[in-house]
């Protein structure tokens, strides 16, 4: 993630295309997108909510991005998801 926040403003996973987009912003209360980290070539997605019951008014938030064998598990407050992946994930800035 760099020097961005760990704040989640979406998690779009396209089945049919198997990509997985992850846009960032700046502050909770702003809300100015600063990153988008793009997931292509997916073989397999898994996804696990952390909550039973889920604070949907509460912004989720990255608590960590890991590389595991073959893919990558993004772990944020609210979900964990696991991707297989053939090539390497694309960051971008917003500015």
């Amino acid at each position: 993630m760099g020097s961005s926040s760990p704040y989640v403003s979406s998690i779009v996973y396209d089945i049919n295309e198997r990509t997985l987009v992850l846009e960032l912003v700046d502050h909770p209360d702003k809300m100015n997108l600063c990153r988008r980290i793009t997931f292509t070539d997916i073989l397999s997605y898994q996804e696990e909510n952390m909550e039973e019951e889920p604070e949907d008014e509460c912004m989720d938030d990255i608590v960590g991005i890991d590389y595991i064998q073959g893919g990558i598990c993004i772990h944020t407050y609210k979900k964990e998801v696991v991707l297989k992946l053939e090539s390497e994930p694309r960051a971008e800035y917003i500015a």
